[in-house]
């Protein structure tokens, strides 16, 4: 999966977003704006799908009463539902596997008939679902009230949410508050999971290129005919570990800006049906521009940082992926190197120091140039600091007008005596 492509899933989850949420919950204004902001913060931060699916069970154990939540994976290809996340009271459940074809659980009613599920009252009602029920946790008591909501994904259903109640029965407006935040949990759910097929896609292909690597120390002639192969298969694996640092160095901005377009759209709409019965007031009408001119002010600072993000990494991949000479100003560049290696230097506590003219130009291959300082930067990071260490790395470029200078250097452990010798093998 390319850049693009992930670029492309996150619009087309904004355009969900704009066409679903049709946002009407009985939440006041401001509070609904903290819960969004919030919640799409939180979801942004995610690095997995037990990390998204916890931040959901926790942002929906806020807003209803919730002794039992669960979420599952909708596999039409294996015929089952495959529950990665279930709690009950905030402790972790066995996570079960439900055929599509069994007649005794709520879950895949819901699935089969592509519709929500709410019951009142377990015992009463169940029957106008199903004669038998298979309740998710056997050996406990069983719940009062529960709500099954499909999770769909533009045209699929992706998943199945369920919260469930022991001692308070659900109402409509909690289904409704479910409904109206599904299109917004589908965008992140269906997101980590293409990030999942990504991951796996390059865990095969690298098992392929080691595999071929064996191969081909069979002989010299071999290994001298396929040469370029393996030039250009390192430096696609370098480029795969940039792609997965910038998508999610990405998701951040893209998913607060997710949540402000919802929350303007939601305001809207509310806006529009109140014109239209003719009960729009001054004080709903001024509370309304206060509102989206905060929202689009957080949206276009948000954008705008995503958007550095992308520039950074377009440039900075295509001279990666081939070996053109051009002319470049050294500083904009390297701070380019320095942005897209983000994702990895932000977990560390080393401060990054570049000191070089504003005007200096090379005319040169800003691949290798690319390269040399992404090597520099994370042999500092592996070899002179452990993990939580604090330090600086300092990068001083001059030029005499002939010849470009660079210092690089780092207040780390130093190079060992031992090895001072094999430097430069």
């Amino acid at each position: 999966m390319t850049p693009s492509t992930i670029i492309i899933l996150l619009l087309c989850g904004i355009s969900a977003l704009l066409l679903l949420a049709g946002l009407k919950i009985s939440l006041n204004s401001r509070k609904k704006l903290d819960i969004f902001y919030s919640l799409g913060q939180d979801l942004g931060k995610a690095l997995s799908l037990p990390g998204i699916l916890q931040e959901i069970d926790k942002h929906i154990r806020r807003i209803m009463p919730t002794d039992i939540f669960g979420a599952a994976i909708v596999s039409f290809q294996k015929g089952c539902l495959e529950f990665k996340h279930l709690t009950d009271r905030g402790q972790q459940a066995p996570l079960p596997t439900i055929q599509l074809d069994d007649e005794k659980n709520l879950g895949v009613w819901c699935v089969q008939n592509d519709s929500p599920i709410l019951i009142r009252r377990l015992s009463k009602d169940r029957k106008r679902y199903l004669d038998n029920y298979m309740p998710l946790i056997p050996d406990k008591k069983k719940p009062l009230s529960v709500i099954y909501l499909p999770i769909r994904y533009l045209t699929d259903i992706t998943a199945v949410l369920t919260v469930q109640s022991r001692h308070s029965r659900y109402r409509k407006k909690d289904l409704r508050i479910l409904e109206e935040l599904a299109p917004f949990f589908a965008v992140f759910i269906k997101n980590v999971l293409h990030k999942i097929d990504l991951v796996d896609t390059v865990d095969k292909k690298t098992n392929e290129l080691k595999k071929k690597n064996k191969e081909l120390k069979n002989t010299i002639e071999q290994l001298k005919e396929t040469q370029n192969q393996l030039i250009t298969s390192e430096k696609m694996a370098s480029l795969g570990k940039l792609v997965a640092g910038v998508a999610h160095e990405i998701n951040t901005p893209v998913g607060s800006s997710l949540t402000g377009i919802t929350h303007v759209t939601a305001s809207t709409r509310r806006i529009e049906h109140s014109l239209e019965r003719d009960e729009l007031s001054k004080e709903e009408l001024d509370e309304y521009l206060t509102d989206t001119r905060e929202s689009a002010r957080l949206i276009e600072q948000e954008l705008n940082r995503a958007s550095q993000l992308i520039r950074s990494f377009k440039q900075v991949s295509a001279d990666r992926s081939s070996e053109i000479r051009r002319l470049f100003n050294v500083k904009q560049y390297t701070q380019d190197i320095i942005l897209s290696m983000r994702n990895i230097l932000k977990k560390r506590k080393v401060s990054l120091v570049l000191d070089c003219p504003e005007d200096l130009m090379l005319d040169s291959y800003p691949g290798s140039f690319s390269q040399i300082f992404n090597n520099l930067i994370l042999n500092s990071l592996i070899h002179a600091y452990d993990y939580d260490d604090t330090g600086i790395i300092s990068i001083i470029i001059t030029s005499d007008g002939k010849y470009l200078q660079m210092k690089f250097s780092d207040d780390g452990k130093g190079i060992p005596q031992k090895n001072m010798g094999q430097i430069f093998e």
